[in-house]
């Protein structure tokens, strides 16, 4: 006879009481192996079983977007730690890096949360342009990236600056004012629209969309440029009557009288007036005229160290537009703003280089109103400065100043000469 083993008991099979006995102990084993196979499943699932080592980053934040410069992201910036199985991995280490020029992030390092997540809070740098930010893990197979690159722009508007910040015109005559929009760091806001206004039309208009300024008739406006809720004023001075004009049709220079460190030789002929020779800081200033705020301006065709000058008190205490043209040993400095006080000259404002073929004729104009000081080539504004050094009235002329060239070829040609000021 064979005996089974049954929980320390052998059943003869023979016999029938045996073989049912026999066949509940074998359905209560099954069914314990069951709910063993059962409960090993339940652990082996994607929910419950701990996943594996680190294997995958990858980004759950948008990677590629637009920020404004110096304002923190609305949304973090987020990623995930992700094993072979693509299990979320709960406390791994992500270290955070904002490349040079792309601001700062907080926190630098991170633990994942229990969905694999891990965040940072990131503030570009104030400049536009494109700028990064990258994630980094420790994975089974080395150091995983991903990284974020977005297209940093300008922020709302914080400043109008129109420019010119002012004018000095006669009646009837126009200027273009332009406004810049920017932002609180200083960069420039593209788009939106500006609205103009002037606080007195009957002495300047404006164009409400373009800015553009017409002189009406003698005395001041404010005109304003509005955007986003912003604004700024600049101030239009009117003179009474017109522009005054020397076309130098006169054989004589008799309305002038020459100032100079050292002489030069100045001469009238066809219509020019000529400065040559070896002069340094020789003047030819009008004689009837002085003013305070208002211009002057000349046509030139030639200007080897030629120029301007406004309020010229004295020849010690004057304001002075230096002019170039490109085949001047300073050509690459075509106009410059001093001051002269008490003898003294003192650099304003730094040369800027503009294309000027010498023999063409260009149009130059030098602006003092108020402590404002600008220059104009062809009617656009090139150049200009604040200073209140020299106050009152003063004349008006041209300069000549020789440096070390060639004597013989040193010359600055003046066609006309027109002002206007009060």
């Amino acid at each position: 006879m064979r005996y089974i083993p049954m929980r320390r008991s052998y059943l003869p099979l023979s016999t029938p009481a045996n073989v049912t006995q026999m066949t509940r102990i074998l359905r209560v084993q099954l069914v314990m192996a069951a709910s063993v196979a059962l409960l090993g499943a339940c652990k082996s699932g994607t929910d419950s079983e701990p996943a594996g080592p680190a294997a995958k980053l990858v980004a759950v934040s948008d990677t590629t977007g637009t920020a404004a410069a110096g304002a923190e992201l609305a949304d973090s910036l987020v990623v995930r730690v992700l094993d072979a199985n693509d299990r979320p991995v709960a406390g791994a280490t992500v270290d955070w890096f904002a490349f040079v020029g792309s601001g700062t992030v907080s926190p630098t390092r991170a633990l994942t949360d229990e969905k694999g997540r891990a965040r940072t809070a990131w503030r570009p740098n104030t400049r536009q342009g494109t700028q990064r930010v990258t994630a980094q893990a420790l994975t089974v197979d080395g150091m995983r990236a991903v990284e974020f690159r977005y297209n940093v722009v300008a922020g709302p508007t914080a400043i109008i600056r129109v420019t010119p910040e002012g004018a000095f015109l006669v009646a009837r005559e126009t200027r273009q004012l332009t406004a810049l929009r920017l932002d609180a760091f200083g960069n420039v806001v593209a788009g939106g629209t500006v609205t103009w206004t002037s606080s007195n039309p009957a002495v300047a208009t404006v164009d409400s969309r373009t800015g553009l300024v017409t002189a009406v008739a003698a005395g001041t406006a404010d005109v304003t440029a509005t955007s986003e809720g912003k604004s700024v004023a600049v101030r239009i001075s009117v003179g009474s009557g017109t522009a005054s004009e020397d076309p130098f049709n006169s054989p004589t220079l008799a309305l002038y009288t020459i100032h100079s460190d050292v002489p030069a030789q100045w001469t009238i002929g066809g219509g020019v007036v000529t400065a040559s020779g070896g002069g340094k800081q020789s003047h030819l200033v009008r004689n009837d005229v002085a003013f305070r705020d208002g211009w002057v301006e000349a046509e030139m065709d030639r200007a080897d160290e030629g120029g301007l000058v406004i309020r010229f008190v004295d020849p010690r205490n004057l304001y002075l537009l230096a002019i170039r043209d490109d085949a001047s040993l300073l050509g690459h400095r075509n106009v410059e703003i001093f001051k002269r006080v008490g003898g003294e000259f003192q650099l304003l404002t730094f040369g800027v280089n503009l294309t000027w073929p010498r023999g063409t004729v260009k149009t130059v104009r030098f602006e003092a109103v108020g402590g404002s000081l600008r220059g104009y080539v062809d009617g656009v504004l090139v150049i200009q400065a604040t200073d209140s050094s020299v106050q009152g009235s003063g004349g008006i002329g041209m300069r000549y100043h020789d440096v070390p060239e060639d004597v013989q070829t040193d010359f600055a040609r003046y066609l006309t000469l027109r002002w206007s000021g009060s």
